[in-house]
Protein backbone atom coordinates (compact mmCIF):
# COMPACT_ATOMS: atom_id res chain seq x y z
CA UNK A 1 0.00 0.00 0.00
CA UNK A 2 2.86 2.41 0.78
CA UNK A 3 4.49 1.88 -2.61
CA UNK A 4 1.16 2.58 -4.30
CA UNK A 5 0.78 5.75 -2.23
CA UNK A 6 4.29 6.81 -3.29
CA UNK A 7 3.35 6.18 -6.92
CA UNK A 8 0.31 8.42 -6.47
CA UNK A 9 2.18 11.19 -4.61
CA UNK A 10 5.97 10.87 -4.81
CA UNK A 11 6.38 14.23 -3.04
CA UNK A 12 4.98 12.99 0.30
CA UNK A 13 8.00 12.28 2.50
CA UNK A 14 5.76 10.93 5.27
CA UNK A 15 4.79 7.97 3.11
CA UNK A 16 8.47 7.17 2.55
CA UNK A 17 8.96 7.29 6.33
CA UNK A 18 6.06 4.94 6.91
CA UNK A 19 7.43 2.49 4.36
CA UNK A 20 10.89 2.73 5.94
CA UNK A 21 9.39 1.93 9.36
CA UNK A 22 7.69 -1.14 7.93
CA UNK A 23 10.90 -2.29 6.27
CA UNK A 24 12.90 -1.72 9.45
CA UNK A 25 10.35 -3.59 11.56
CA UNK A 26 10.52 -6.58 9.22
CA UNK A 27 14.32 -6.75 9.32
CA UNK A 28 15.00 -5.04 6.00
CA UNK A 29 17.20 -2.27 7.38
CA UNK A 30 19.18 -1.69 4.19
CA UNK A 31 15.98 -1.22 2.20
CA UNK A 32 14.72 1.12 4.91
CA UNK A 33 17.87 3.22 4.59
CA UNK A 34 17.33 3.58 0.85
CA UNK A 35 13.74 4.68 1.39
CA UNK A 36 14.78 7.17 4.07
CA UNK A 37 17.33 8.62 1.67
CA UNK A 38 14.51 9.18 -0.78
CA UNK A 39 12.47 10.90 1.96
CA UNK A 40 15.38 13.32 2.42
CA UNK A 41 15.56 13.95 -1.33
CA UNK A 42 11.87 14.79 -1.35
CA UNK A 43 12.04 16.91 1.81
CA UNK A 44 15.53 17.74 3.13
CA UNK A 45 13.98 19.17 6.31
CA UNK A 46 12.11 15.98 7.19
CA UNK A 47 12.89 15.41 10.85
CA UNK A 48 11.04 12.08 10.88
CA UNK A 49 13.48 10.67 8.33
CA UNK A 50 16.34 11.62 10.63
CA UNK A 51 14.59 9.84 13.49
CA UNK A 52 14.12 6.87 11.17
CA UNK A 53 17.86 6.68 10.54
CA UNK A 54 18.47 6.80 14.30
CA UNK A 55 15.95 4.03 14.93
CA UNK A 56 17.76 1.64 12.61
CA UNK A 57 20.86 1.57 14.77
CA UNK A 58 24.23 3.15 15.08
CA UNK A 59 24.97 5.32 12.04
CA UNK A 60 28.19 3.48 11.29
CA UNK A 61 26.35 0.14 11.27
CA UNK A 62 23.62 1.45 9.00
CA UNK A 63 26.13 3.09 6.69
CA UNK A 64 28.18 -0.09 6.48
CA UNK A 65 25.07 -2.14 5.68
CA UNK A 66 24.02 0.29 3.01
CA UNK A 67 27.46 0.45 1.41
CA UNK A 68 27.82 -3.31 1.41
CA UNK A 69 24.67 -3.64 -0.67
CA UNK A 70 25.37 -0.54 -2.75
CA UNK A 71 22.25 1.20 -1.43
CA UNK A 72 24.22 4.44 -1.28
Amino acid sequence: AYRRAIDLDPSDSHTYNNLANLLRDTGREVDAISVLQKAFEVNPKDFLALIGFASIGKPSDSLSKAKSTKAL
